[in-house]
Protein backbone atom coordinates (compact mmCIF):
# COMPACT_ATOMS: atom_id res chain seq x y z
CA UNK A 1 0.00 0.00 0.00
CA UNK A 2 2.65 2.48 1.06
CA UNK A 3 5.56 4.21 -0.63
CA UNK A 4 8.99 4.59 0.86
CA UNK A 5 10.71 7.98 1.21
CA UNK A 6 13.01 8.88 -1.67
CA UNK A 7 16.27 10.10 -0.17
CA UNK A 8 17.60 13.43 -1.38
CA UNK A 9 14.46 14.53 -3.19
CA UNK A 10 12.23 17.28 -1.85
CA UNK A 11 8.51 16.49 -1.86
CA UNK A 12 9.23 13.05 -3.32
CA UNK A 13 6.89 11.15 -1.00
CA UNK A 14 3.47 10.55 -2.49
CA UNK A 15 0.17 9.21 -1.22
CA UNK A 16 -1.89 6.61 -3.02
CA UNK A 17 -5.39 5.24 -2.63
CA UNK A 18 -5.49 1.60 -1.54
CA UNK A 19 -8.78 -0.24 -2.26
CA UNK A 20 -10.46 -2.32 0.43
CA UNK A 21 -9.10 -5.82 0.96
CA UNK A 22 -11.96 -8.08 -0.09
CA UNK A 23 -10.29 -11.46 -0.45
CA UNK A 24 -12.14 -13.08 2.47
CA UNK A 25 -15.10 -11.63 4.40
CA UNK A 26 -13.65 -12.55 7.78
CA UNK A 27 -10.44 -10.62 7.05
CA UNK A 28 -11.97 -7.60 5.38
CA UNK A 29 -10.45 -4.21 6.09
CA UNK A 30 -13.08 -2.11 7.87
CA UNK A 31 -14.91 -0.23 5.13
CA UNK A 32 -17.08 2.19 7.06
CA UNK A 33 -15.02 5.37 7.14
CA UNK A 34 -14.87 5.51 3.34
CA UNK A 35 -18.27 3.88 2.82
CA UNK A 36 -20.06 6.36 5.10
CA UNK A 37 -18.59 9.28 3.16
CA UNK A 38 -19.70 7.70 -0.12
CA UNK A 39 -23.31 6.83 0.74
CA UNK A 40 -24.25 9.31 3.47
CA UNK A 41 -27.38 11.31 2.68
CA UNK A 42 -29.18 14.15 4.42
CA UNK A 43 -31.76 16.94 3.97
CA UNK A 44 -31.10 19.06 0.89
CA UNK A 45 -32.44 22.25 2.47
CA UNK A 46 -32.12 25.26 0.18
CA UNK A 47 -30.47 23.08 -2.49
CA UNK A 48 -33.74 21.18 -3.08
CA UNK A 49 -34.83 21.67 -6.67
CA UNK A 50 -31.38 22.57 -7.98
CA UNK A 51 -29.66 20.59 -10.72
CA UNK A 52 -27.18 17.96 -9.60
CA UNK A 53 -23.94 17.01 -11.35
CA UNK A 54 -25.69 14.43 -13.55
CA UNK A 55 -28.42 16.77 -14.77
CA UNK A 56 -31.06 15.50 -12.33
CA UNK A 57 -33.10 17.46 -9.83
CA UNK A 58 -32.22 17.37 -6.14
CA UNK A 59 -35.05 16.14 -3.96
CA UNK A 60 -35.78 16.70 -0.28
CA UNK A 61 -32.87 14.41 0.61
CA UNK A 62 -29.68 13.80 -1.34
CA UNK A 63 -26.22 12.32 -1.03
CA UNK A 64 -24.05 14.72 0.94
CA UNK A 65 -21.30 14.43 -1.69
CA UNK A 66 -23.80 15.68 -4.29
CA UNK A 67 -24.76 18.64 -2.11
CA UNK A 68 -21.09 19.47 -1.59
CA UNK A 69 -20.41 19.28 -5.33
CA UNK A 70 -23.32 21.62 -6.11
CA UNK A 71 -22.12 24.10 -3.50
CA UNK A 72 -18.55 24.05 -4.83
CA UNK A 73 -19.85 24.47 -8.35
CA UNK A 74 -21.78 27.56 -7.28
CA UNK A 75 -18.69 29.05 -5.71
CA UNK A 76 -16.56 28.38 -8.76
CA UNK A 77 -19.07 29.86 -11.19
CA UNK A 78 -18.19 33.24 -9.74
CA UNK A 79 -14.58 32.68 -10.77
CA UNK A 80 -13.15 31.54 -14.09
CA UNK A 81 -15.13 29.14 -16.30
CA UNK A 82 -11.88 27.21 -16.77
CA UNK A 83 -11.85 26.40 -13.05
CA UNK A 84 -15.37 25.02 -13.29
CA UNK A 85 -14.34 22.79 -16.19
CA UNK A 86 -11.36 21.41 -14.26
CA UNK A 87 -13.44 20.84 -11.14
CA UNK A 88 -16.13 19.00 -13.10
CA UNK A 89 -13.55 16.69 -14.59
CA UNK A 90 -11.54 16.02 -11.45
CA UNK A 91 -14.16 15.97 -8.72
CA UNK A 92 -17.64 17.28 -9.22
CA UNK A 93 -18.62 14.98 -12.07
CA UNK A 94 -16.58 11.94 -11.12
CA UNK A 95 -19.51 9.58 -10.60
CA UNK A 96 -23.24 9.13 -10.43
CA UNK A 97 -23.98 8.48 -6.80
CA UNK A 98 -25.90 5.35 -5.76
CA UNK A 99 -29.60 5.33 -4.98
CA UNK A 100 -30.18 3.95 -1.48
CA UNK A 101 -33.54 2.91 -0.16
CA UNK A 102 -34.32 4.64 3.14
CA UNK A 103 -35.58 1.40 4.66
CA UNK A 104 -37.31 1.70 8.05
CA UNK A 105 -35.08 -0.96 9.58
CA UNK A 106 -31.55 0.45 10.12
CA UNK A 107 -29.98 -2.98 9.66
CA UNK A 108 -31.58 -3.42 6.24
CA UNK A 109 -30.37 -0.06 5.00
CA UNK A 110 -26.91 -0.61 6.48
CA UNK A 111 -26.64 -3.93 4.66
CA UNK A 112 -27.63 -2.25 1.38
CA UNK A 113 -25.02 0.49 1.89
CA UNK A 114 -22.34 -2.10 2.61
CA UNK A 115 -23.17 -4.01 -0.56
CA UNK A 116 -23.00 -0.82 -2.64
CA UNK A 117 -19.58 0.05 -1.27
CA UNK A 118 -18.17 -3.43 -1.85
CA UNK A 119 -19.48 -3.78 -5.39
CA UNK A 120 -19.02 -0.25 -6.82
CA UNK A 121 -16.00 -0.22 -9.11
CA UNK A 122 -13.84 2.53 -10.53
CA UNK A 123 -14.41 5.07 -7.73
CA UNK A 124 -11.19 6.32 -6.19
CA UNK A 125 -12.91 7.58 -3.06
CA UNK A 126 -13.97 4.04 -2.12
CA UNK A 127 -10.51 3.33 -0.81
CA UNK A 128 -8.16 4.51 1.91
CA UNK A 129 -5.27 6.90 1.56
CA UNK A 130 -2.03 5.00 2.10
CA UNK A 131 0.22 7.79 3.29
CA UNK A 132 4.01 7.62 2.91
CA UNK A 133 5.80 5.83 5.73
CA UNK A 134 7.84 8.87 6.79
CA UNK A 135 7.63 9.23 10.57
CA UNK A 136 5.40 6.18 10.90
CA UNK A 137 6.90 5.47 14.33
CA UNK A 138 5.22 8.60 15.74
CA UNK A 139 1.66 8.11 14.49
CA UNK A 140 0.15 5.35 16.66
CA UNK A 141 -2.50 3.98 16.87
CA UNK A 142 -2.55 2.52 13.38
CA UNK A 143 -4.89 1.72 10.46
CA UNK A 144 -7.31 4.36 9.16
CA UNK A 145 -9.56 3.93 12.23
CA UNK A 146 -6.82 3.72 14.86
CA UNK A 147 -7.77 0.17 15.79
CA UNK A 148 -4.25 -1.28 16.14
CA UNK A 149 -2.13 -0.06 19.03
CA UNK A 150 1.43 -0.48 17.74
CA UNK A 151 3.67 -1.35 14.82
CA UNK A 152 4.36 -4.64 16.52
CA UNK A 153 0.67 -5.56 16.36
CA UNK A 154 0.38 -4.46 12.73
CA UNK A 155 2.90 -7.21 11.99
CA UNK A 156 0.77 -9.84 13.73
CA UNK A 157 -2.23 -11.75 12.35
CA UNK A 158 -5.46 -9.88 13.17
CA UNK A 159 -6.55 -12.59 15.63
CA UNK A 160 -3.52 -11.76 17.78
CA UNK A 161 -4.16 -8.01 17.93
CA UNK A 162 -5.71 -6.46 21.05
CA UNK A 163 -9.51 -6.39 20.87
CA UNK A 164 -9.57 -3.45 23.30
CA UNK A 165 -7.02 -0.93 24.54
CA UNK A 166 -6.89 2.50 26.13
CA UNK A 167 -6.15 5.51 23.94
CA UNK A 168 -4.80 8.72 25.43
CA UNK A 169 -1.75 7.50 27.33
CA UNK A 170 1.26 9.71 26.53
CA UNK A 171 3.94 7.23 27.52
CA UNK A 172 5.73 6.02 24.38
CA UNK A 173 6.58 2.33 23.98
CA UNK A 174 9.83 2.23 21.95
CA UNK A 175 9.91 -1.57 21.73
CA UNK A 176 6.47 -2.21 20.23
CA UNK A 177 6.40 1.34 18.78
CA UNK A 178 3.20 2.91 19.97
CA UNK A 179 1.83 4.34 23.18
CA UNK A 180 1.14 2.48 26.40
CA UNK A 181 -2.31 0.93 26.25
CA UNK A 182 -3.12 0.98 29.97
CA UNK A 183 -5.69 3.42 31.34
CA UNK A 184 -4.13 6.91 31.61
CA UNK A 185 -4.26 8.83 34.87
CA UNK A 186 -6.64 11.36 33.33
CA UNK A 187 -8.78 11.36 30.22
CA UNK A 188 -8.48 8.76 27.49
CA UNK A 189 -11.04 6.25 26.30
CA UNK A 190 -11.27 2.51 25.86
CA UNK A 191 -11.27 1.53 22.18
CA UNK A 192 -13.21 -1.72 21.66
CA UNK A 193 -12.85 -3.51 18.32
CA UNK A 194 -15.06 -6.58 18.91
CA UNK A 195 -18.40 -7.15 20.62
CA UNK A 196 -19.16 -9.59 23.44
CA UNK A 197 -19.48 -12.42 20.92
CA UNK A 198 -16.07 -11.72 19.40
CA UNK A 199 -17.54 -10.22 16.22
CA UNK A 200 -15.89 -7.12 14.70
CA UNK A 201 -17.66 -3.86 15.53
CA UNK A 202 -18.37 -2.01 12.26
CA UNK A 203 -16.17 1.07 12.11
CA UNK A 204 -13.82 -0.21 14.84
CA UNK A 205 -12.61 -3.47 13.30
CA UNK A 206 -8.89 -4.22 13.38
CA UNK A 207 -9.11 -6.82 10.61
CA UNK A 208 -7.30 -6.66 7.29
CA UNK A 209 -3.73 -5.68 6.49
CA UNK A 210 -2.47 -9.20 7.10
CA UNK A 211 -0.24 -9.88 4.08
CA UNK A 212 0.97 -13.18 5.52
CA UNK A 213 2.56 -11.67 8.62
CA UNK A 214 1.87 -14.90 10.54
CA UNK A 215 4.82 -16.45 8.74
CA UNK A 216 7.26 -13.89 10.15
CA UNK A 217 9.67 -15.03 12.83
CA UNK A 218 10.08 -12.90 15.95
CA UNK A 219 13.48 -11.75 14.65
CA UNK A 220 12.03 -10.80 11.26
CA UNK A 221 9.23 -8.86 12.94
CA UNK A 222 11.65 -6.91 15.11
CA UNK A 223 13.91 -6.22 12.12
CA UNK A 224 10.97 -4.70 10.23
CA UNK A 225 10.05 -2.59 13.23
CA UNK A 226 13.62 -1.28 13.48
CA UNK A 227 13.52 -0.44 9.78
CA UNK A 228 10.24 1.48 10.17
CA UNK A 229 11.70 3.41 13.10
CA UNK A 230 14.33 4.76 10.73
CA UNK A 231 11.89 6.22 8.19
Amino acid sequence: CHTEPVKGRANAATERMAPFETTTPENLTDIWMACNAFVYAGPAGTLQGTTDMNGGTVGATSQVATLLAITVRGALLGDKPSLVKIAFRNFLGLRELPEIDFAPEPGVRRSAERQICLTTKGVDTLAYKARPLDGIWATAPYLHNGSVASLSEILMPPAQRKDRFWVGNRTFDPVNVGYETTKPDAGGFLLVTTDAGGNPIPGNSHLGHDYGVGSLSADDRMALIEYMKSL
